[in-house]
């Protein structure tokens, strides 16, 4: 699914990805194929994040592209501002995707730059939009319609 939503963007040489609750790291193989050249994510479960450092280890090896992982709490990250493209897999809810949202918008604040925001099965579309920055651009739904993404702009 992710790799038909990345078919509508073109990637250019200064742009860069950030997945928060990267898991085992995979979405950066999938980024990479898109034509993204760099890229980060934050995982807070101990052992998924030594599966998305082995991960991005190989894959920078393989290509000469840098992802870099940090193990933590996405709600309290907001070393972002090197990266305009954000991606999440429904991966919190409440209060700590309130956080991020926040922190990407703050990001934002410090370093103008049109940001986009990937949110795959978007449970809490309400939260990312009511009393935040970003807007709802459009949805993607898969052939079989079980998953859709929502993409948003901030600019």
């Amino acid at each position: 699914m992710l790799e038909s939503v990345l078919n509508n963007f073109k990637f250019h040489e200064d742009d860069a990805v950030f997945d928060f609750g990267c898991g085992k790291g995979t979405s950066f193989f999938i980024f990479e194929k898109a034509g993204m050249k760099r890229g980060g994510g934050i995982e807070f479960d101990r052992q998924l994040y030594k599966l998305a450092a082995e991960n991005s280890g190989i894959l920078e090896r393989e290509t000469g592209h840098h992802y870099s992982v940090v193990c933590g709490d996405a709600a309290n990250y907001t070393d972002i501002d090197s990266y305009n493209y954000f991606y999440m897999f429904d991966p919190f809810e409440g209060e700590c995707l309130e956080h991020v949202i926040t922190n990407i918008e703050d990001s934002y604040r410090r370093k103008h730059r049109k940001i986009i925001l990937i949110y795959m099965a978007p449970r809490f579309h309400r939260q990312v939009v009511e009393n935040h920055m970003f807007k709802f651009a459009y949805q993607v739904k898969s052939l079989f319609a079980i998953t859709r993404t929502n993409i948003y702009v901030l600019e």
